[in-house]
């Protein structure tokens, strides 16, 4: 069985994208950012303990935690379509990065298999927004 610890859209369309069955079951789990945490070892942290808070015997995992990273600073999820609206101001015509963690944990009968997990960091040089991402920013800070 597949089960992806996520609530986002995105993810669930790239996952039926690749036409697998799974299902849903988002992972509630502390979002706060150690002091002078790294991004990259932030979203890798939260990814693991995703999958980590769902793991159990015969399921598959796959957990990921996006941020954007602006001028040093971690991004958080907006707390309501005003907060979207300023982020999206701060961030209009001006480079910052994404950082992704992705962890996939599946156990068997004889205990826990290897899970591997992959930062990425990308730029996104041309953010341009429109109406219709404050739904996805809201949700994901990021699309």
């Amino acid at each position: 069985r597949l089960v992806l610890a996520s609530a986002s859209p995105r993810r669930r369309e790239l996952l039926r994208g690749l036409d697998l069955v799974f299902s849903v079951s988002p992972a509630d789990i502390d979002e706060t950012p150690n002091p002078r945490e790294a991004p990259a070892h932030y979203v890798e942290r939260l990814a693991q303990q995703k999958a980590r808070a769902l793991a159990a015997e015969d399921i598959t995992v796959i957990a990921a935690d996006t941020v954007v990273v602006f001028e040093g600073d971690i991004l958080g999820k907006p707390k309501d379509r005003a907060h979207a609206a300023e982020t999206l101001s701060r961030l209009a015509n001006r480079t910052h990065e994404v950082a992704t963690g992705v962890a996939v944990i599946a156990t068997s009968p004889s205990g826990w298999a290897p899970a591997r997990y992959s930062p990425t960091m990308s730029r996104d040089r041309s953010a341009t927004w429109s109406a219709c991402h404050y739904p996805c920013l809201i949700a994901s800070a990021h699309r």
